[in-house]
């Protein structure tokens, strides 16, 4: 599955859930409210945006996180989630 599939399916499940608020859709995935996803957030963020299957979700979350997780804490703060998804609410 490629980078540009994971942000379509992910960009319109936040849409369709979230009315395109990406701040709403982070806190809403954040299931502890800890201020960042963890990879079993992350796995369930993707079932939700119909990414992948089963035996791929999880693959796809940990390439995620070791994308976005600048600061090496094994998690996705907001502010390293918003890199990615700022680009689709200004394109």
């Amino acid at each position: 599955m490629t980078r540009e599939v994971v942000i379509r399916k992910v960009t319109a499940y936040v849409v369709a859930s979230y009315a395109g608020d990406w701040k709403l859709a982070f806190d809403g995935q954040d299931m502890d409210h800890d201020g960042r996803i963890s990879l079993a957030e992350l796995e369930l963020f993707l079932y939700s945006a119909k990414v992948g299957f089963s035996l791929t979700r999880w693959a796809v979350a940990k390439a995620i996180i070791e994308e976005l997780d600048t600061n090496g804490d094994g998690f996705v703060a907001w502010a390293e989630f918003e890199t990615v998804f700022r680009a689709q609410t200004t394109a």
